[in-house]
C-alpha cells in the first residue's frame, strides 16, 4: 500500500483513502449511509401512520409522502453503489437540505454523533467516486 504523492488536507482527512481497497470504503460509507437514511425515514413513517401518539409526538412530519423521500434516498443508494460521483454530490446536498428543512439541530451527543457519521460517510463516497473514476476505472477506450 504505497500512500499517494499528494498530501494535501483532503487526502488527509478520516477515512484515508490511498489505495483501491480504502476507495472501495469509502464509497461502500456512502451508498450504507443512504440505506440507513432510508430505513430510518421508513421506519418513523410507518410509526407515525400506525400510531396517533407516534404521529402527534412527530407533528405530522412523517406522512405518507415521505415515502418519495425514501424511493430518493433507495436511488441515490443503489448509483452510488455504482459509483456515480454525481449521485454522492447529491446525496450530500440532499442530506444537508433535509437537516435544514426539517430544523434539525444537534440537541445531544448522540444526535451530533449521527450527523457527523452521516456527513462523513457522505464526504467519503464523493471522495472514493472522484478518485475511482481518476485513477482505478476500468479504461473503456476500444484500440
Amino acid at each position: 500500500m504505497a500512500l499517494r504523492k499528494d498530501n494535501t488536507l483532503l487526502h488527509t482527512l478520516p477515512p484515508r483513502i490511498f489505495d483501491i481497497t480504502s476507495c472501495l470504503r469509502a464509497i461502500r460509507f456512502g451508498w450504507i449511509a443512504c440505506i440507513l437514511s432510508g430505513a430510518l425515514t421508513l421506519f418513523f413513517i410507518f410509526a407515525s401512520v400506525l400510531t396517533e401518539s407516534a404521529s402527534a409526538f412527530f407533528g405530522g412530519m412523517f406522512t405518507l409522502f415521505a415515502l418519495v423521500d425514501v424511493a430518493i434516498l433507495l436511488a441515490l443508494a443503489a448509483f452510488i453503489y455504482r459509483k456515480s460521483r454525481i449521485a454522492a454530490i447529491l446525496a450530500l446536498v440532499y442530506y444537508l437540505i433535509n437537516r435544514y428543512i426539517m430544523g434539525c439541530m444537534p440537541t445531544s451527543l448522540f444526535n451530533a454523533a449521527v450527523m457527523v457519521y452521516f456527513l462523513v460517510s457522505y464526504i467519503s463516497a464523493i471522495r472514493g467516486t472522484f478518485l475511482w473514476h481518476k485513477e482505478y476505472k476500468p479504461s473503456t477506450k476500444q484500440e
